[in-house]
């Protein structure tokens, strides 16, 4: 809420960028709030006064005194009431000559947040605050009286002074911490008061019947030993259970492996499979089969010229020529249509 009286924490040194990006997060509160309260005035370069004009319920005016932290404003500034009424509100909190304003929208404070609204807010608060005829809100918290102790009433208990009250409060730890002794010291001596000189020297020379005692006559003792007892059976029995299932894991994993393995061979017949499919696409393509046709139409063109010259050199005759002539034209026309219809509409190549 407000940071008065704690030493700034150090933070590292900003990057260039980290330290443009905070100017202008710090210049768009400023600029917003200036455009909320005109007339504030800047005190010096971290310390801006914030006017509230009078008014008739709140009486004379006031202004907040708003300190801009070096962290501004990943870190929320500190508020202070500058007032001529001496009333006493609720959420100031005198510190040395300084009013601090605890404000609980600082608690959950983010650079995206607007100061010019909290502050507006503020104002609209402390206004309400000092036009309450009795001065004072109602909103002060009731502390309710603490339980009966064993060391005296609530009244006696909250009439020490606060250092008394630790010292008090220190007394009674101590207290019950040698109550807590005593009590075990008890425990542990209660086995050995019926036993006679003889015993208690038979104990203290046989370590394993002095063991024995301990475990078996001593109750906080036996109950650990209980405990410790039955943690290791527990344990043991969730041991076995784990083993149990050690089988039925081993043939989920051989079943896994051998998934994994099948999963690996009908991957590589599919990826043979797609590319067979992609080869006969291909083939059947509109520009593949466009492509085919204009090379047999050309080669159909080369055909008829190599008979033209055979003829005029007079390797044909001229009866062979015009039969062989004619059947190469005829494939020629009949290509050339088919790559004409085929470029107008791409479906009748099928």
């Amino acid at each position: 809420m407000f940071n008065f009286g704690k030493s700034p924490t150090k933070s590292p040194t900003p990057t260039p960028n980290a330290a443009n990006a905070l100017n202008d997060l710090k210049s768009k509160q400023l600029s917003e709030l200036k455009s909320l309260f005109p007339n504030l005035s800047f005190k010096s370069e971290s310390v801006i006064e914030v006017p509230f004009a009078a008014s008739a319920s709140a009486g004379g005016g006031f202004s907040l005194l708003v300190t801009l932290s070096p962290q501004f404003p990943m870190s929320p500034p500190n508020v202070s009431l500058l007032a001529t009424s001496d009333t006493e509100l609720d959420f100031v909190v005198k510190f040395g000559t300084e009013n601090y304003v605890v404000v609980e929208q600082f608690d959950a404070w983010s650079p995206q947040k607007s100061l010019g609204v909290i502050l507006r807010d503020v104002g609209e608060r402390i206004g309400n605050a000092l036009s309450m005829p009795q001065g004072r809100s109602h909103t002060a918290p009731v502390i309710p009286p603490k339980p009966p102790t064993a060391f005296g009433s609530p009244t006696l208990a909250n009439s020490f002074p606060p250092q008394q009250a630790h010292q008090q409060r220190n007394y009674n730890e101590q207290q019950q911490q040698q109550q807590l002794q005593r009590t075990q010291m008890q425990e542990i001596l209660a086995g050995l008061e019926s036993k006679s000189l003889e015993e208690l020297e038979e104990l203290l020379a046989e370590p394993a019947a002095f063991e024995r005692h301990l475990y078996t006559a001593i109750p906080r003792v036996k109950e650990s030993v209980q405990l410790c007892n039955d943690a290791a059976k527990l344990n043991a029995e969730a041991a076995e259970r784990t083993l149990s299932y050690q089988e039925n894991v081993q043939q989920a994993r051989e079943r896994v492996l051998s998934a994994q393995r099948d999963f690996a061979a009908a991957r590589i017949e599919y990826d043979s499979t797609c590319k067979q499919y992609e080869d006969t696409m291909m083939a059947f393509a509109p520009d593949y089969l466009l492509s085919r046709l204009r090379a047999g139409l050309q080669e159909s063109d080369d055909l008829s010229d190599s008979l033209v010259q055979s003829m005029l050199v007079g390797e044909l005759g001229m009866d062979d020529f015009l039969k062989r002539y004619k059947e190469v034209r005829k494939v020629y026309h009949s290509r050339a249509i088919r790559v004409e219809r085929g470029e107008r509409d791409a479906t009748v190549l099928y």
